[in-house]
């Protein structure tokens, strides 16, 4: 197996947002997004960013689903209504203990 390994450049790529989780940790319960890289040297790549919950319109969430879906969300909005749909996304990296990681910190605009 050859590897080819490449730095990854931090910036705005157009994605998918291929599968929603619902989780709970110490800081209460999130939202984690997948998002897969659809075009650029990290095409078919995945990250992931994650939101709470909140139901503000004040929130990321609530800026997330109007980013992807153009339009405020009904009053019986379902997250999975946001699967599988394009958007462009502010991939990030963020150095912990030595560690590097990218994420999707902001869902951009829908295409």
């Amino acid at each position: 197996m050859n590897i080819q390994f490449q730095n990854i450049q931090p910036g705005v790529y157009d994605a998918r947002i291929s599968h929603i989780q619902q989780l709970s940790g110490p800081y209460g319960d999130y939202l984690k997004f997948n998002f897969t890289i659809l075009n650029g040297p990290v095409k078919g790549w995945k990250f992931y960013g994650i939101v709470k919950p909140y139901p503000l319109k004040e929130s990321k969430l609530y800026r997330w689903i109007i980013n992807t879906l153009r339009k405020e969300p009904d009053a019986n909005f379902s997250v999975n209504e946001m699967l599988e749909k394009n958007c462009s996304v502010s991939l990030n990296k963020k150095i912990k203990n030595n560690k590097t990681y990218f994420y999707v910190d902001d869902i951009l605009d829908a295409f």
